[in-house]
């Protein structure tokens, strides 16, 4: 064999996978990482990622899986709860996430995750019916059957004591309760 010097080596290693975006689902409770490549099941490896709420202290996951979509990951939160009008990142320390090629994921520090927690509803107005022994409340937006949280409600007649409902029904035009 006769000697060589600086030949070129081609690099067969699996281009490392890179974050493309973040969102919430509507609840709050996971955040689904968007990466270019198709990933391996990151199972066990929520511990290597972390978020972060209004620029809070960083927040754990208790759980890590891969989407139906294979580009995507699923974080299931397990600190503070993330509500409407949160500002969220999200970061990685490099760890055993890779791609279903084997390329591995790199660190990545404070990327931006969309806040899909929706508008809460608000309180519009209340009235009695005509004997007094009801109360509908309406809300800005159409509300879901509040059956079996009436406890969650009081009223007080001129400014006494706190008084319970005794139930708590949806409305039929599904804005009042």
């Amino acid at each position: 064999l006769a000697s060589f010097v600086g030949q070129a080596v081609t690099n067969n290693r699996p281009v490392p996978p890179t974050f493309v975006s973040a969102a919430t689902n509507v609840t709050g409770t996971t955040i689904t990482i968007t990466f270019n490549r198709t990933m391996a099941n990151p199972a066990g490896a929520q511990n290597q990622f972390k978020y972060k709420i209004n620029g809070g202290a960083d927040q754990a996951f208790s759980a890590a899986a891969l989407n139906a979509d294979p580009t995507k990951i699923d974080l299931t939160t397990a600190g503070t709860a993330i509500a409407y009008g949160d500002v969220v990142n999200v970061s990685y320390t490099k760890g055993n996430v890779t791609a279903a090629d084997t390329g591995v994921l790199a660190s990545f520090v404070g990327q931006a995750v969309t806040n899909n927690r929706p508008v809460p509803p608000t309180f519009s107005a209340s009235t009695t019916n005509v004997t007094g022994t009801t109360i509908t409340i309406t809300f800005s937006r159409a509300m879901a059957d509040p059956t079996g949280k009436h406890a969650q409600f009081k009223y007080k007649i001129n400014g006494g004591a706190d008084q319970p409902f005794s139930g708590a029904a949806l409305n039929p035009d599904y804005s009042n309760m």
